[in-house]
């Protein structure tokens, strides 16, 4: 009995621990906070924000890109000088492939 017991509260916990960790609060996030407060929003189960791109600006400042997928979602989060500027999230099911080129032989 004592090890159903154990077992099932073991079951309750790693489940709660999963449900915690779960996804990236992107809810959370707001234009203007700085990178490293994102960042620690989009620690997830699935991994951690990559840095995709950064370059300098002809005003001198540096903007770079960081993305996340998660599931379907690709998170995209634009900062110029380390503030958060603009994101948004692409559903990677709508993306259309090139169609394929067909050549027909004439008859």
């Amino acid at each position: 009995m004592k090890k159903i017991i154990a077992f099932s509260f073991l079951i309750c916990l790693l489940t709660s621990c999963a449900a915690i960790m779960g996804t990236a609060k992107t809810e959370d996030i707001r234009l203007g906070m700085s990178k490293e407060e994102v960042r620690t929003l989009l620690k997830s189960a699935y991994g951690t924000a990559k840095t995709a791109s950064a370059r300098q600006l002809q005003d001198g400042a540096l903007e770079e890109s960081i993305e996340l997928t998660e599931g379907y979602n690709k998170y995209t989060f634009i900062f110029i000088d380390g503030y958060l500027t603009e994101w948004y999230t692409i559903d990677v099911r709508t993306i259309i492939p090139p169609a394929p080129i067909i050549h027909n032989e004439p008859n």
